[in-house]
């Protein structure tokens, strides 16, 4: 009988109890799929995780849920990608779960001002900053015909320009950002364009309508239609609240905004075509009573602008925040104690309530909620490599037979007072268990500086090594051990080049094995990359799901240790995903150790029977996917032109060590091996014996 998920199995893998009956629902229990991954990703019966496509409808009010025939395993896309000559690390992108967020944000408006009879619209608008990759934006905007742009930088702009067709639906065009006179001079040209209606410049700052008064007398462009940007004091929540209140970057403080208006005002045209009041509170907000004191803060501030003479003043842009459910929690500051539609209501509710108590209209709402739009279509596949137990064995007998013998040199004291922590003798020492670790810590680190001086041999510090280790084992209980981490897990991949939050900001991405969901995990692992730096390491995963909601973020991901292929005596692969990686970080990206953007690939799913013109499709019996787009990553040559280097002059240097005593007689290596990826193969990275090794 598979368990219910309000009684699950609980995770441990120390456990001597029978993996037999662990099932595919006890992993998606486990790793939190129904909380953070519904209504896309699920695990079936085989032990699979599977994405599912997702069928959007419009209408106000309707529930939206994917299709349950078209459910695809993941493992099977990244087979054939790989089939396709495309190498892990792999970056996948999911065009139906963009297609539905595309859908799913107006429908969710349309239905919370329906229940609130508010009488304005609410317009979004894609950010280009959170991803403006060939195979994002282009997705959002052909789906869905209601979707502004924003723009904050002059490339940003001109891409957004370029991507919409002569004949197209005109769409709301935001501007945001610091100005320079070419950027507002191409604001200005683009508001003549068809296929933007409205475009809004947006005054961050008092220097902005200096700046656009100059380029506006220079050009003979007039702006249809102008906004202000405020700073309020209102704060965020979660990981960016530390950058918005009155300390934020952008945004104009109340008396700033009074002096712009008594600048327009000796324009009346100017002061008529301001129409948009617009806030941010940062991104990712995780609670919902900080967005509503910034909603009702926003609100007053509108009210009062119209009484102040800006009388074209139609439009709330709350800007972004709207966050997702990065874990299975509703308390950290990667998931959220709200949804989408609560969200909306809460906005509808408060501008309803201020606008109407001080007389004036309800405002047009305009969000730019890029993140939710686009964080959930993308994950990172990649390969563990390998693993390095953190366990510590117990002190070898031959030392403990050296601690115990009387014709060896005599010990220092610090290492038999650390013998009798690690031997269960506790020494004469009060205190909690915490004193005690502090006191192991102390006792080796005093041996240490005893070698520096020459005072103890290197056989002692051996020994004191062990011994610190043993000891700090046998303080802690095995019920702790539980809770920590047992092995460290090689991964083929960068994360200062394809997922830059997680040592930046410490975010939390659902990551989850893509293989063996069916089999009870066995280890407790931690996650480091390719590269030579500590800070390439994810320590922190989504709160395990037999912890219950609420709960703290886990200290390590549950994992398998490897199968050995019968044929081929190695490893089997063992691929994990980290998922929602499609907001910032494609853009984000470092270039540490060289190592490059990885290969990645846009995938469409159709269910089985379901009608498609693309004789390309992938069919299987579960369904059909097809291939829309494959991007190369990164070649070795690529990265050295990024970085100022010719790369064919670096192979003519090599070719001219030709000859010389001890150089390979023939140097095409070089060539081809600049011509290749910078990540290696899988299972490249070292032998694959340590890895099926029995730990201590």
């Amino acid at each position: 009988m598979t368990p219910s998920i309000n009684a699950p199995k609980q995770f441990d893998s120390t456990s001597a109890s029978s993996p037999s009956s662990w099932t595919a629902e006890d992993s998606a229990e486990l790793y939190g799929v129904k909380s953070w991954g519904a209504p896309w990703f699920s695990v079936n019966g085989r032990g699979k995780l599977c994405v599912e496509a997702a069928e959007p409808h419009s209408s106000a009010g309707q529930q939206l849920s994917p299709s349950t025939s078209a459910r695809i395993e993941v493992e099977a896309v990244i087979e054939h990608l790989l089939g396709q000559g495309l190498q892990l690390p792999l970056s996948i992108h999911w065009t139906d779960i963009l297609e539905y967020n595309a859908v799913r944000l107006f429908d969710i408006w349309d239905q919370a001002r329906a229940e609130h009879s508010y009488r304005s619209k609410f317009r979004g608008v894609l950010p280009m900053k959170v991803n403006c990759l060939n195979g994002v934006t282009p997705v959002l905007l052909a789906k869905q015909p209601r979707l502004g742009v924003e723009c904050g930088t002059l490339a940003e702009l001109l891409l957004a320009v370029g991507l919409l067709k002569a004949g197209s639906e005109p769409r709301m065009l935001i501007v945001n950002g610091f100005k320079s006179e070419k950027f507002i001079e191409a604001t200005l040209r683009a508001a003549q364009l068809p296929v933007f209606n409205p475009t809004i410049l947006v005054f961050d700052r008092v220097a902005d309508v200096v700046i656009f008064s100059k380029v506006s007398q220079q050009t003979g462009l007039r702006a249809h239609k102008l906004g202000l940007r405020a700073r309020l004091a209102a704060k965020g929540a979660g990981k960016h609240a530390s950058s918005t209140g009155a300390g934020s970057k952008f945004g104009m403080s109340a008396d700033e905004l009074i002096h712009v208006l008594d600048t327009l005002r000796q324009e009346p045209a100017l002061l008529e075509s301001v129409c948009l009041l617009h806030f941010h509170i940062g991104s990712q907000v995780s609670s919902i009573s900080a967005l509503e004191n910034a909603f009702r803060e926003g609100a007053q501030l509108y009210c009062r602008l119209r009484e102040l003479g800006a009388t074209g003043l139609d439009t709330i842009d709350v800007g972004g925040g709207l966050a997702i459910k990065y874990d299975n929690t509703d308390t950290t500051d990667c998931s959220a104690d709200y949804d989408w539609l609560l969200y909306a209501r809460t906005a509808v509710r408060v501008f309803a309530e201020v606008t109407d108590r001080n007389g004036q209209p309800h405002p047009d709402i305009v969000t730019e909620s890029g993140r939710a739009l686009i964080a959930q279509h993308a994950m990172v596949v990649f390969d563990v490599e390998d693993t390095v137990s953190m366990q510590h064995g117990a002190v070898p007998e031959k030392q403990r037979e050296l601690l115990s013998r009387e014709d060896v040199e005599v010990f220092a004291p610090e290492v038999e007072e650390l013998g009798a922590f690690a031997f269960s003798r506790d020494p004469d020492h009060d205190g909690t268990d915490a004193d005690r670790e502090t006191r192991i810590n102390e006792l080796h680190t005093q041996i240490q500086h005893r070698f520096t001086s020459g005072d103890v041999s290197l056989a002692q510090r051996g020994i004191a090594d062990r011994l610190r280790l043993q000891a700090l084992d046998q303080l802690r209980s095995s019920s702790s051990k539980a809770s920590r981490p047992s092995h460290q897990a090689m991964i083929n991949m960068s994360l200062f080049q394809s997922l830059n939050h997680v040592w930046t900001l410490h975010s939390i991405f659902p990551t989850i094995p893509l293989q063996r969901l069916d089999e009870q995990p066995d280890i407790r692992g931690i996650l480091t990359d390719l590269t030579c730096d500590s800070l390439g390491a994810v320590t922190k995963f989504q709160a395990l799901g037999t912890k219950h909601r609420g709960s703290e973020p886990s200290d390590f991901l549950p994992m398998h240790r490897l199968k050995q292929d019968p044929q081929t005596k190695k490893a089997q692969p063992y691929r994990i995903a980290m998922c929602f990686s499609g907001a910032y970080n494609a853009l984000l990206n470092g270039r540490h150790n060289l190592f490059g953007a990885t290969d990645s690939a846009g995938i469409r799913i159709v269910p089985s029977g379901g009608a498609t013109a693309n004789d390309s499709a992938v069919k299987r019996s579960d369904g059909q996917f097809v291939v829309e787009w494959t991007r190369p990553g990164d070649t070795v040559e690529r990265m050295l032109q990024g970085i100022g280097y010719d790369p064919s002059a670096l192979a003519e240097n090599v070719q001219g060590m030709k000859g010389t005593a001890g150089a390979d007689s023939d140097m095409a290596w070089y060539r081809e091996m600049l011509r290749g990826s910078t990540y290696p193969p899988s299972s490249a990275i070292g032998g694959w014996e340590p890895l099926l090794q029995t730990d201590a």
